[in-house]
């Protein structure tokens, strides 16, 4: 199964937060055996986001993405699955019931804006959020799917927790996860470690990384 995360958020262009969520998803996705291929980071514009949706479609069997689920003008997440997929966005009413939930449980009502965040891809399914007010997305088309989870780490840590991991964990069958080990060498060249080991590493498969550390080469 290979997958592919989709980071939004014009303020990680900019310079002025950097990306928390693209580790901890790959983290994730790698305790449940999911491959993970590439993460793109992009701008809260819908086009950008449709663009980067389709071009992960022609790769990946899981499209992760994060950012851009709330009520918002620059909240085009959403809008930009429907462009990518063809799925046209209509009011979900089970999404109504969790945002309605979510807001009354801080002594909020729902108004017409927090409700555009019940409008998701037609047939996509809302995922819950616990800490939040927007639900997530999961979307399947053919043999492929989209899951997509608000972009604050209160909300999209528990949410892939609770929902995305253990569903592609299923989605596998129950098939374990790769054991991967790390070996950490010292008194020896990155260089060096490289040509010695070249022919296991050539023939590796789960692939062998070899990283540099200040004072110490991992494999």
């Amino acid at each position: 199964m290979q997958a592919e995360l989709i980071v939004t958020g014009s303020e990680l262009l900019l310079g002025l937060r950097a990306d928390s969520h693209a580790p901890f998803l790959a983290a994730g996705l790698a305790r449940v055996g999911v491959s993970l291929r590439r993460a793109t980071i992009v701008s809260d514009d819908r086009e950008d986001i449709a663009a980067a949706l389709r071009e992960a479609l022609t790769r990946a069997t899981v499209v992760v993405t994060s950012g851009g689920l709330g009520p918002t003008h620059d909240d085009q997440t959403a809008a930009a699955v429907a462009v990518a997929t063809g799925a046209p966005l209509q009011e979900h009413l089970d999404a109504v019931h969790m945002i309605t939930t979510a807001l009354r449980a801080r002594g909020r009502e729902l108004d017409a804006i927090q409700r555009r965040q019940a409008q998701l891809p037609e047939s996509a399914t809302p995922i819950p959020n616990p800490t939040g007010i927007a639900p997530g997305i999961h979307l399947t088309r053919d043999d492929q799917e989209i899951l997509c989870l608000p972009g604050v780490p209160g909300e999209l840590r528990p949410m892939a927790e609770a929902y995305v991991f253990p569903h592609l964990a299923a989605r596998r069958g129950g098939i374990a996860a790769p054991v991967r080990r790390i070996l950490r060498l010292t008194d020896i060249p990155e260089t060096q470690v490289a040509k010695t080991l070249a022919d296991l590493i050539e023939r590796t498969t789960p692939p062998v990384t070899i990283l540099a550390k200040l004072g110490e080469v991992h494999l």
